[in-house]
């Protein structure tokens, strides 16, 4: 397992010179994921996962290895800004904390749905 910050290979690929139909082509799944990135399993909360290693200066494209849509939030029950990206029928959930760094999950179906459902996000 690769611990968190760290990457499987070299440098991130510039996508943005690249079609859009080859981005898409790109998108990892969840067990690609599971399996790229050191996870911790989030306590009583079944399929959610959190990166290892604590706060990171790492974006979400930094994990998938491509640009993704995000959605930003501001949700009372949380006090960081929510950053969702939606990934097939899974998702990230980030959390930019006031200093810069972030916090990112790794959820499931089913995690993803009640997480953002217990922030009062619905439009997803």
């Amino acid at each position: 397992m690769v611990s968190a910050g760290r990457r499987l290979r070299g440098p991130p690929l510039d996508w943005s010179v690249r079609p859009k139909w080859l981005v898409a082509m790109r998108m990892v799944t969840f067990d690609q994921l599971m399996a790229m990135w050191a996870w911790d399993a989030i306590p009583n909360c079944p399929g959610r996962f959190k990166l290892s290693g604590g706060p990171t200066a790492l974006l979400v494209s930094d994990l998938v290895g491509c640009d993704v849509e995000l959605r930003t939030y501001s949700a009372p029950p949380a006090r960081d800004t929510i950053f969702v990206a939606v990934l097939g029928d899974f998702g990230i959930i980030s959390y930019r904390r006031a200093d810069g760094l972030f916090v990112h999950t790794l959820n499931t179906p089913a995690g993803l749905q009640r997480k953002l459902l217990s922030l009062g996000i619905t439009n997803q």
